[in-house]
């Protein structure tokens, strides 16, 4: 396999420096709004190194390691990156306040709680990851008419009935933690869910209130910032959701998915606001065109996406493969790890499929859930891959 082929052209090195440190995990005391599954939380280090461009990164024990990473280097997937390996949540703790004391900065995807990790060790200002991330805070940030009908109320206001909502409608919390993969966000298509909305209501001070929107396909714009005067687009990916956007699958990924050329335009002046305001770093803008015309802005996710690396290869991928349609996933296996790796040598010779990471989770502590394989660039055909099955 070519060794450039998994070769990103921008790298987290690239964009924070050469000494600057990498955690992609966030903290659990802080995980409400995106998952309380640590095991998944963790899985996320397993990608870590192929962004890093050789810098160190804090990855949990069985992500990308061993037989793994050996497996991986031989694919031609980078291994090069300075791993910090922890064990637990506390030794990750303490890895990252190693690394900080030591004089390093953190490009943290997440903001941590106040008393884990120290304002002066993160690459972009804590406040301001929780400023663009906050859902409250979208309109301040995308173009005038870009926005989906919205408003932020009190939390008490809605369960007290004195702001009434009418379904069809979508709830998000506010919040200043991390959030994402649909955790903090609540479709009310009808009043059934009324009950489950007031529960989910009472876990924040305030609520943003937006329209229902049919969203026919949903897209993720992909930016990379390097200073105020240099955003760089990165390509586009179709979000895989369910229904009633409520859970995420991963990616459709293929060279003629172009947004339209002002919705495009509009993201780019979303993050470049950003950037002015001192971001530096990955970005995700999920957007879409509906049926009555409008182009919206309903999502910032400033940080690496679950499309970002894939969109980066897309290129390569399409001369190496020769295919122009491609898949982002994830893959599991109910064997050992061992069986995981061999399973992967056949669609990897047959030129089908292209493992990026790995997460032995038994090793990394999680006896009783399955081995899981990113393959952020499989065929859009079905994959006949022994013991392994989509998740």
């Amino acid at each position: 396999m070519a060794d450039s082929l998994v070769r990103p052209p921008v790298s987290a090195r690239e964009l924070v420096g050469p000494d600057a440190g990498g955690c992609v995990r966030p903290s659990d005391a802080a995980a409400e709004w995106i998952s309380l599954d640590a095991a998944r939380l963790d899985s996320w280090t397993a990608l870590a190194p192929v962004l890093a461009g050789g810098n160190p990164v804090v990855c949990r024990e069985g992500a990308t390691d061993g037989d793994a990473r050996a497996l991986l280097a031989e694919f031609g997937v980078p291994t090069n990156a300075r791993f910090h390996r922890y064990e637990s949540e506390g030794t990750r703790v303490a890895v990252t306040d190693a690394l900080a004391r030591s004089g390093r900065k953190l490009a943290v995807q997440h903001v941590c709680p106040e008393d884990e990790l120290p304002e002066s060790a993160y690459v972009v200002p804590r406040r301001l990851i929780s400023f663009l991330n906050n859902k409250a805070n979208l309109e301040a940030l995308v173009p005038p008419g870009f926005a989906p009908e919205r408003r932020v109320v009190p939390a008490a206001a809605l369960s007290e009935a004195t702001e009434p909502v009418r379904a069809p409608v979508v709830l998000k919390a506010v919040t200043d933690q991390t959030s994402g993969g649909g955790t903090g966000v609540l479709v009310c298509a009808d009043g059934s869910r009324r009950s489950e909305a007031v529960a989910f209501l009472a876990r924040c001070r305030e609520v943003v209130v937006e329209e229902f929107m049919q969203i026919e396909a949903s897209l993720c714009l992909n930016f990379a910032v390097f200073a105020p005067d240099e955003v760089r687009y990165l390509g586009c990916a179709q979000q895989i959701m369910d229904p009633v956007r409520e859970r995420f699958f991963g990616n459709w990924l293929e060279p003629a998915l172009h947004p339209p050329p002002q919705l495009l335009a509009a993201a780019g002046r979303t993050v470049e606001r950003a950037s002015r305001m001192g971001y530096i770093g990955f970005a995700g803008v999920d957007a879409t065109v509906l049926a009555d015309g409008r182009q919206l802005i309903f999502d910032l996710n400033f940080r690496i996406n679950a499309s970002t690396l894939p969109v980066m290869l897309l290129p390569a991928l399409r001369s190496y493969f020769g295919y122009t349609t491609f898949q982002s996933r994830w893959w599991r296996a109910a064997g050992s790890c061992e069986a995981l790796l061999a399973s992967l040598r056949s669609p990897v010779a047959r030129n089908v499929l292209l493992p990026l990471g790995v997460f032995d989770a038994p090793r990394a502590g999680y006896p009783d859930r399955p081995r899981r394989s990113r393959q952020p660039c499989v065929r859009w055909a079905p994959l006949d891959c022994p013991e392994a099955a989509e998740t």
